[in-house]
């Protein structure tokens, strides 16, 4: 198990300094906790007249690339666990962390580039992995690493193409960030109303090949069995097209 998160390790950090060479950004701070700013609307939620909600949480990596008059920030969040970037996960609520990131970092760094425009231009995700790749016959050493290589590659979406982002992360322009950021932060008002309102309902989703009960910590004591006449999963939509999917978040 040592020898494993060793070469895991190094392969992480051989990866990461690669993409870091040649990607469009750079570093700009790493492990940034956003719980204890106060004023940051990126993480601090009306809900009522009396209610209000503070979120808690740390990003990972904050990159940023400047031009002139504008800073353009990607967030990068490290996952032990192969989590793709969804739009369909997105939309039902299931993935809001990396939106949350990206619109804290934007209004922690206008605070530190007043005089600039702040622009959010990408969310990714970086799977810590040091895969097994499969070839066709023989394969010089290059070839693989270069296979590895591209297999970790960060995936989400973003406004600016990368060398250091996945050819299968979502292309997006600054509309469509906008649409996601306002989308998110009435999710999580919405969210939090339900827990104020102590909606606490067994009420387990499932979409494709997932659900709501796949890591949950409670399984002794929910009461949720499929073996008893009442119980089943919410089934979530899965809309195809990802126009679809944005035309929702713009109407909700």
């Amino acid at each position: 198990l040592v020898r494993r998160m060793e070469k895991v390790l190094n392969r992480t950090v051989e990866v990461l300094g690669r993409q870091i060479q040649s990607g469009l950004f750079v570093p700009e701070n790493y492990e940034v906790s956003f719980q204890y700013v106060s004023e940051l609307d990126a993480v601090n939620f009306k809900l009522g007249e009396e209610e209000k909600m503070r979120l808690k949480g740390r990003i990972d990596r904050m990159d940023t690339k400047k031009e002139g008059e504008q800073v353009y920030v990607k967030v990068v969040d490290y996952k032990s666990g192969n989590t793709q970037f969804s739009l369909v996960s997105l939309y039902h609520g299931l993935q809001l962390q990396l939106v949350v990131y990206l619109n804290a970092a934007v209004e922690l760094l206008k605070r530190k580039y007043p005089a600039s425009q702040v622009l959010p231009a990408g969310m990714f995700y970086y799977h810590i992995d040091d895969p097994v790749i499969e070839v066709n016959g023989p394969a010089a050493e290059e070839e693989i690493q270069e296979k590895v290589r591209e297999q970790l590659k960060l995936n989400g979406a973003g406004i600016l193409p990368d060398e250091s982002v996945s050819r299968k992360s979502r292309q997006a322009d600054m509309e469509e960030m906008k649409v996601l950021s306002d989308f998110v932060n009435a999710k999580i008002r919405s969210i939090g109303r339900a827990i104020f309102r102590g909606d606490t309902a067994v009420n387990p989703y499932r979409m494709k090949k997932e659900s709501g009960c796949d890591y949950c910590p409670y399984h002794g004591i929910c009461g949720f069995d499929l073996r008893i006449p009442g119980f089943g999963y919410r089934r979530l939509e899965e809309p195809k097209d990802k126009n679809e999917i944005l035309e929702k978040m713009r109407q909700e």
